[in-house]
């Protein structure tokens, strides 16, 4: 559908919907990353939200998607999604400076 992206390389054409095996999903959802990293930097948010949304769907074992996906909501003031984002990639990996991100915002909420 419209929504499917597709992601252009040199040689090959993704799209990511097609890519049922573990591997591909990985490496679709670190190139995803990359792009909204990217995006961040750039201070591009809403398209760094979708391409990570999207590399957390691909891959919800990815610490890194949800982490930078918790980095584009707090860069755009949602705190409550920076919360609960952050806290997927904590279930993940443990993480001292995220932790302590969660505990500051959290009591900015109070």
């Amino acid at each position: 559908g419209n929504n499917s992206l597709k992601l252009k390389f040199p040689s090959i054409k993704y799209s990511y919907e097609k890519i049922n095996n573990i591997e591909g999903k990985e490496y679709i959802s670190n190139v995803l990353i990359f792009y909204g990293v990217n995006f961040i930097e750039n201070k591009n948010y809403s398209n760094a939200i979708i391409y990570l949304t999207k590399a957390t769907l691909l891959n919800p074992n990815s610490f890194d998607a949800w982490n930078d996906l918790g980095i584009a909501y707090y860069l755009t003031n949602q705190t409550n999604l920076t919360i609960s984002t952050w806290k997927k990639a904590l279930s993940i990996k443990e993480d001292e400076k995220i932790k302590k991100n969660i505990k500051i915002l959290k009591n900015k909420l109070e």
